[in-house]
């Protein structure tokens, strides 16, 4: 799998961090990481994408919907990797 870095713009340990970059076409994204407590044992995660600029007004639903396909895949291998821990 290839490395793909992003510029951190938060970081809240143990709480959230976020990533903001160019997507194409003058389209940013704003890639959101957050942990909420439920109880002593469970904690959930909270996956947001807010891409924003450029042809975002076009195109922002068609590359929404497409980046919604990749983080169900990510969340689901996510969920799995952190239970069998």
């Amino acid at each position: 799998m290839a490395k793909v870095e992003h510029p951190l713009v938060t970081c809240v340990e143990g709480e959230e961090f976020s990533w903001s970059s160019d997507i194409g076409l003058g389209m940013i994204d704003h890639h959101i990481f957050r942990l909420e407590s439920i109880d002593e044992n469970t904690t959930k995660f909270v996956q947001t994408d807010e891409p924003h600029d450029g042809a975002t007004r076009i195109l922002g639903g068609v590359v929404s919907h497409m980046l919604e396909n990749m983080y169900h895949k990510f969340n689901t291998e996510l969920k799995e990797r952190v239970e069998n821990l």
